[in-house]
């Protein structure tokens, strides 16, 4: 059972279809649902394939082929089991179901060669589709290898395991290289542990990104090294009025006192850590990823530039995260609207955001708590015409 997963993704201010996810929350999904339709797919497959569609290239390679047609049936059979299974109930996917159907059923399929899969003895398999999509997935020892390309574009995944005496050792790499603009993009992920089975151990992540396009090169490096000491017995301390605090109950100078002490102590950190990159502290992805990131950029605008310094570019980076939420919106995403607006309000007090025509941080959060996740809303954003910056939002039933 997945649970209410709408509540959840509201808690971390993510927004998402509510639809979908009040659906999914309702169906209970397990290990043996999902092996049973499967087990159907696999039959579908068998049923439609003959004898004719097997070959041997030669003493290695053993090869599978369907053209058009057959393939054609089989995904619409698919298709057909998907319509009538728990996991695909929700109404959104229905009718992506019944699209995908429907276009099939106006396609004039012919006996032209459509998939080939080709497997070898040495355990590599290679998937062609139309002759111009390749995929490849080869696994030697602990290493497996997939390799995807299309159109020119090749992206490659690779997962290796290596153990050696106390040390175990996990690498997961993706590459990707794109012809039309001679570009190369590699990310990979490492987690090395030593003495797993002590009570002492050494843990070691890295993180780094690639990317490579003409004469341009930007590369990141992240190294993470950490070590833990197991214990049989431990104790964990209860969060009460002792240790803990609840922001809601606190009042607004409060508030503004300890984000802006917050925001201090994060930048200092990530300008230091990227001085020592060779950075400058703008230059790191990670720090704007989350609302509280959102809120440190909108505190940075604000503290440098005065609203006549800023530039046009400056201001629609400013409108945008607003604009964006134009139109029917979920009640999750007007929700996660009402935050940013929120926390703009919070670090720009000279270009405040009224919803529905309201400024106050606790009246906004107390229409905040109307919205209904499970309705839609549509919403409109006005432009103030001598400033240039969002300051009225409507939020309409």
């Amino acid at each position: 059972m997945l649970g209410k997963l709408d509540t959840l993704l509201e808690k971390l201010e993510i927004e998402a279809d509510t639809d979908t996810i009040e659906n999914i929350s309702n169906t209970d999904i397990d290990y043996e649902t999902v092996k049973q339709e499967l087990s159907k797919y696999v039959e579908i497959i068998i049923n439609n394939v003959q004898k004719d569609n097997f070959s041997k290239i030669d003493e290695n390679n053993y090869a599978l082929t369907l053209n058009e047609i057959q393939s054609c049936n089989i995904l619409k059979q698919i298709l057909a089991q998907m319509k009538t299974s728990t996991l695909f109930k929700e109404e959104n996917m229905q009718k992506q179901i019944d699209s995908i159907i429907q276009e099939l059923n106006s396609a004039t399929p012919t006996e032209a060669e459509f998939l080939k899969v080709v497997v070898n003895k040495n355990g590599t398999i290679t998937i062609t589709i139309e002759n111009e999509s390749t995929i490849v997935m080869q696994k030697i020892g602990s290493n497996l290898t997939i390799t995807f390309t299309v159109e020119g574009t090749e992206f490659t995944v690779t997962l290796t395991k290596q153990e050696s005496g106390n040390v175990i050792s996990y690498n997961a790499n993706v590459s990707a290289y794109v012809a039309e603009s001679d570009g190369n993009v590699n990310i990979s992920f490492g987690a090395q542990y030593t003495d797993i089975e002590t009570e002492k151990t050494k843990e070691n992540y890295t993180l780094e990104i690639a990317i490579e396009q003409e004469d341009d090169e930007l590369s990141y490096s992240y190294n993470v090294d950490l070590n833990k000491t197991f214990k049989e017995d431990i104790s964990i301390d209860n969060l009460d009025s002792n240790n803990s605090v609840t922001l809601n109950d606190l009042d607004k100078t409060y508030i503004e006192t300890l984000m802006t002490a917050i925001t201090a102590q994060i930048q200092s950190i990530n300008r230091n850590q990227m001085k020592t990159l060779g950075l400058e502290e703008t230059q790191n992805p990670l720090i704007y990823a989350t609302p509280l990131g959102f809120y440190i950029q909108m505190t940075q605008q604000a503290m440098n530039q005065s609203q006549n310094a800023m530039s046009s570019l400056e201001k629609d980076q400013f409108n945008a995260m607003f604009i964006s939420y134009q139109g029917l919106q979920s009640g999750g995403a007007v929700k996660a609207l009402m935050t940013y607006v929120t926390q703009s309000n919070l670090a720009n007090t000279d270009k405040l955001i009224s919803v529905n025509g309201i400024t106050d941080q606790m009246a906004l959060s107390n229409l905040r708590e109307q919205i209904n996740t499970s309705s839609k809303y549509n919403v409109s954003v006005a432009i103030n015409p001598e400033t240039g910056f969002v300051n009225a939002i409507t939020i309409s039933y």
